[in-house]
């Protein structure tokens, strides 16, 4: 049994330590938009052109938006 016994505590602190992380990792914000690209077509030069993307945080913790980058 003696020589068992550090198998047993490896695989006690995998499973302590990966439940851990699983439960950590539910916990986290998710952003989920309805679209992830639009279409404007063809525009005129100088036109000014917006579209309003939606989304919501499927996820426990708050969702921060810290940067925003069109392309």
């Amino acid at each position: 049994m003696k020589k068992y016994k550090p198998i047993f505590m490896l695989l006690f602190a995998v499973v302590l330590f990966g439940g851990a992380s699983f439960l950590q990792a539910q916990e986290k914000p998710k952003i989920v938009f309805d679209k992830l690209k639009y279409d404007f077509g063809q525009l005129k030069q100088q036109t000014t052109a917006e579209h309003i993307f939606l989304f919501k945080n499927e996820g426990v913790d708050t969702l921060r938006i810290i940067r925003v980058k069109s392309s």
